[in-house]
């Protein structure tokens, strides 16, 4: 089924370029520095909701085995 929105993931790297590309070379060195933290901090939320995508297909996949086997 196609998707009318972008994933989460495909949201989080937007953010990241943006700031990589675009802000940091306008910026004293101490916001970069802030800027690489707040980047890093993007890659934890990115596996986090890779993970959380994961666990919800897992749990999807058994219900659906749940709710075939009692039909």
């Amino acid at each position: 089924m196609p998707r009318s929105h972008p994933s989460a993931s495909e949201l989080i790297n937007a953010i990241r370029d943006f700031l990589v590309e675009t802000v940091t070379p306008q910026v004293d060195e101490h916001t970069a520095f802030h800027i690489k933290v707040a980047c890093h901090i993007l890659g934890i939320l990115e596996r986090e909701a890779e993970g959380q995508q994961g666990l919800e297909r897992v749990e999807a996949e058994a219900l659906s085995a749940l709710l075939c086997e009692k039909i």
